[in-house]
């Protein structure tokens, strides 16, 4: 036998000679029970789902708080948040800001949206033109699943990427818009209180 640390010697361990680990890192973000939704909130349901989907599925599941207060990660800051999404192999989430920060830093996602009919997450995936989208009536045998495997393309994360730019740049215009509305009414105003005076 050859020794890994001896009087004599010190050898690598043979760790070194292990496979590497092949496992998909996967985000998972949940958003807390809203009861403001009534009935129509089925958060529990669907977080069976997304346990089942991490059982089914071989990965490296990664829970994110994006919440700052009493973060369960310990972060601080968002740019915390930000930076651990960002190295995800793809997120699977119940929040609007897991789908949102996604897909800004090309991370595929599966969004699901708790509540039953879709609410702001249903809106606003539709408003990004992301194409995965999940409400609790949808959650059949097989979908999530087929949704995890299309997130492990590159077709996946080269459409988050793009996704994530196009919106970048509505954003981007949407703040031009304001300001030049705002420099216009500022100087409306302005003009309107020399006329009165």
């Amino acid at each position: 036998l050859l020794e890994r640390d001896s009087s004599r010697c010190t050898h690598p361990d043979i760790t070194f000679m292990g496979p590497e680990p092949k496992l998909p890192l996967v985000g998972v973000i949940e958003v807390h029970l809203q009861k403001e939704y009534g009935k129509r909130a089925m958060h529990l349901q669907v977080e069976e789902h997304i346990s089942a989907l991490l059982k089914e599925k071989k990965a490296c599941a990664v829970r994110i708080d994006t919440s700052l207060i009493d973060n369960e990660n310990g972060f601080t800051a968002p740019e915390e948040v930000e930076t651990l999404i960002s190295r995800m192999d793809l997120v699977v989430t119940t929040r609007l800001h897991g789908t949102v920060l996604s897909l800004k830093n090309g991370v595929p996602v599966i969004p699901i949206d708790p509540i039953s009919g879709g609410a702001k997450i249903a809106m606003q995936v539709k408003e990004l033109g992301w194409p995965l989208l999940f409400k609790p009536e949808d959650l059949h045998e097989g979908v999530l699943e087929s949704a995890f495997e299309f997130c492990r393309t590159d077709e996946a994360r080269m459409l988050a990427r793009k996704c994530g730019w196009e919106n970048r740049q509505k954003v981007r215009s949407l703040l031009d818009k304001f300001m030049s509305d705002f420099v216009s009414n500022k100087q409306h105003h302005a003009s309107l209180k020399n006329i009165i005076q």
